[in-house]
């Protein structure tokens, strides 16, 4: 996840707090740990993910988002029919999205057959999956 995927997080938590409702066991956990860690001397930033990693450029997590999008598309263009899809094959869903979004046939392809994008197949995505450009 991104900096600005935590960021956004971070807001939603926020959100829910001051409306008053419940934290999740989770949440609660989450902020514990959190806030112990920052009390013994780490960063914050560091500890909510708040800036890129080593190697990472904001380019980079926009480009991956870009192609979180397009599957997205691709993925629900493959969907049947009777499940709310397009009933497409995978090779036809990425032609259509190579012409719909300005990309190369091929590089979608290859993407799409990459193992470290499988997750990226799903045809549902929420604003907590990563690359989520949601």
């Amino acid at each position: 996840m991104t900096p600005e995927d935590h960021r956004r997080i971070l807001g939603l938590l926020a959100d829910q707090i001051e409306r008053g409702a419940a934290l999740s066991d989770d949440q609660l956990g989450f902020l514990k740990l959190a806030f112990r860690r920052i009390g013994r001397g780490e960063s914050s930033d560091v500890v909510f993910g708040l800036n890129y990693e080593v190697g990472t450029t904001v380019k980079q997590a926009k480009a991956r988002k870009e192609l979180s999008l397009i599957f997205h598309v691709v993925a629900n263009a493959i969907l049947p029919i009777d499940e709310g899809g397009g009933g497409m094959k995978a090779s036809k869903a990425l032609e259509f999205a190579a012409e719909r979004f300005g990309r190369d046939f091929q590089y979608l392809k290859n993407q799409w057959a990459k193992k470290s994008n499988r997750h990226l197949r799903d045809p549902t995505r929420n604003p907590f999956d990563s690359d989520s450009p949601y």
